[in-house]
């Protein structure tokens, strides 16, 4: 066995080992590029490029800055990850949310409001969202009322709890793409309130998908919503699917996205529930990214990106959010299952 073999199985064994005492989900990664020359490592939220001959580390980002699992082009010359950013300027943040996101926290915002002029405040705290909203949605919608208050209604809500909710800490999130040779050449791709997992290179490059939490739950408990990027095409992000599960890939010839999905997405708690396999087309046979805009209501000038491609259901499943899909080289579909794995 050489020397570059044994460095390998090294960083290999000790991911694993990582992976086995932390659970089914680790919160570090590690992922080599097709030739195995170049990886990138996750670790408790700093960032490492990986020389596959020596195995040495090069620091991208330190602790807690970035989201887990990044990923690395199978050419080995680009990598992306999520970074995390905190909000000092919460009006220049905002602008940067998509319009989806803005719209969001501006209507349950407005409902807030109105659960404050009716109950008024209790407990030296904001009403709840939880019915219906996360933690991180819940802090982006909490300062969002307290950044547009009038003096009227600041009075009800009071000076110390103002104070109290800006200068509680908020974040948004950016994907990012760098090149291996310069990392700090980096090219912001979207921007979301919302944490982004499991990036991934379509085989060809040209394509980054994603999963983001749904603000419905808790993360990974709802099932997460999966976008895929073109990085040929002057368009944002699009959206694929609700309530996926975080397991998701690319076929072997870039042109579809396999994922599993649940019959009902209204649910709050991580449950098993029927669910199928589903595999969309993305881009048509000359490689051009099939996606559309989508108004967000009738009487806004606002628009969001879908991917427009035809679906196809192969089979069914007891669905849960944490199930896998991989394609094999010949473009069969293996998946996890409760109760079963073909």
């Amino acid at each position: 066995m050489t020397k570059k073999n044994i460095i390998k199985l090294s960083l290999v064994a000790s991911y694993i080992l990582a992976a086995f005492i932390a659970g089914c989900i680790p919160e570090d990664s590690l992922q080599w590029n097709a030739d195995g020359s170049k990886g990138i490592y996750s670790k408790k939220g700093a960032l490492f490029l990986v020389d596959g001959s020596t195995g040495s580390l090069t620091q991208i980002a330190p602790k807690k800055t970035t989201t887990d699992w990044p990923a690395i082009s199978p050419d080995g010359s680009q990598f992306a990850y999520s970074q995390i950013i905190k909000v000092d300027d919460f009006n220049s943040a905002f602008k940067l949310l998509p319009p989806t996101q803005a719209k969001e926290i501006k209507e349950h915002a407005e409902i807030l409001k109105q659960k404050i002029l009716t109950d008024g405040i209790k407990d030296a705290n904001l009403p709840s969202l939880e019915d219906y909203a996360n933690e991180q949605h819940t802090a982006w919608v909490d300062r969002y009322l307290i950044e547009k208050i009038d003096t009227q209604f600041g009075q009800k809500i009071g000076p110390e709890l103002i104070k109290k909710i800006k200068e509680k800490n908020l974040a948004f999130f950016q994907l990012v793409l760098a090149p291996t040779a310069d990392p700090n050449g980096k090219k912001i791709l979207t921007t979301s309130s919302q944490p982004l997992w499991r990036i991934r290179f379509s085989p060809d490059s040209k394509l980054i998908g994603y999963v983001t939490d749904r603000i419905t739950g808790k993360t990974f408990e709802v099932g997460l919503d999966l976008y895929v990027v073109s990085l040929t095409e002057k368009t944002p992000a699009a959206f694929v699917a609700s309530a996926v599960s975080i397991g998701y890939d690319f076929r072997s010839d870039s042109r579809a996205i396999a994922y599993l999905e649940p019959e009902d997405k209204n649910f709050k708690d991580q449950k098993l529930v029927p669910g199928s396999l589903f595999e969309k087309t993305i881009t048509d046979p000359n490689g051009r990214f099939l996606f559309s805009t989508e108004k967000l209501d009738c009487n806004d000038s606002q628009s969001r990106y879908i991917c427009t491609g035809p679906t196809k259901a192969y089979a069914g499943v007891v669905y849960c959010s944490y199930m896998n899909v991989a394609y094999a080289r010949d473009s069969r579909i293996f998946f996890s299952s409760t109760k079963i794995s073909l």
